[in-house]
């Protein structure tokens, strides 16, 4: 059973979480993504995906299942793999895709390198194992080698090629929104003159002034906060 086994074992290392993080997105949607991008690659046609998460914080929990094909992962690899798609549309298309994937599980918990392989489930599928690090990606691949179409040299090398469109599509770090408002909007007097704070009441039948008031500064609050949560 050995020999029917094709195996290899890789570091990539032109970036890692630190990288996807500072692009607001998860990293292991992102390799998750970057997984299907590379099977497209290859047979051209999207792949049945399951992916095994740690559920060890629920209460009898062991591990689950999430079956990571959906809409918008197959529209995020057929827009990469598009000679006519811009770099906005690849970026637009692999955020959705993230979006849609992105979940919390720790994988993998040791603080060194380490490598598990097991056997694909199907003779004509693959099998991954990756370990996310702040500036890398591990990855085993394995596959049978008595099937004549799949390969692990050549999904390594479509993986690589994926990892590597996909941070070129993210390069440049996402824009903060700015906030510009003209003094004749920041003020409002009573008497018709200016200078005067604007107080707005969003609910109107409230007393004026007080819950209008602290409602409006919540919600910048909330804004605000959006541009400086952890991802």
């Amino acid at each position: 059973f050995r020999d029917e086994l094709d195996v290899l074992i890789y570091k990539f290392q032109n970036y890692g979480k630190d990288f996807v993080k500072s692009r607001n997105m998860s990293p292991d949607s992102f390799v998750q993504m970057a997984l299907q991008l590379a099977f497209y690659k290859i047979h051209n046609v999207p792949c049945a995906m399951y992916e095994s998460v740690s559920t060890r914080e629920f209460l009898h929990g062991r591990t689950e299942g999430v079956r990571g094909t959906s809409s918008q992962s197959l529209n995020f690899c057929r827009t990469f793999e598009s000679p006519h798609s811009t770099r906005e549309q690849k970026e637009h298309s692999l955020r959705k895709a993230v979006a849609k994937h992105k979940h919390d599980a720790n994988l993998v918990s040791a603080r060194c390198d380490a490598v598990m392989m097991i056997a694909p489930l199907a003779r004509d599928g693959y099998r991954v194992f990756y370990n996310v690090l702040k500036d890398a990606f591990n990855f085993g691949v394995s596959c049978f080698k008595s099937c004549p179409e799949t390969s692990a040299v050549r999904f390594k090398e479509a993986l690589e090629q994926s990892l590597t469109e996909m941070r070129n599509c993210v390069a440049q770090p996402p824009r903060k929104a700015r906030h510009a408002c003209s003094s004749s909007q920041l003020t409002r007097s009573q008497n018709g003159s200016p200078g005067e704070p604007h107080k707005e009441n969003i609910v109107s039948n409230s007393t004026p002034g007080v819950l209008g008031e602290t409602r409006t500064k919540l919600r910048w609050k909330l804004y605000s906060c959006g541009f400086t949560a952890d991802i």
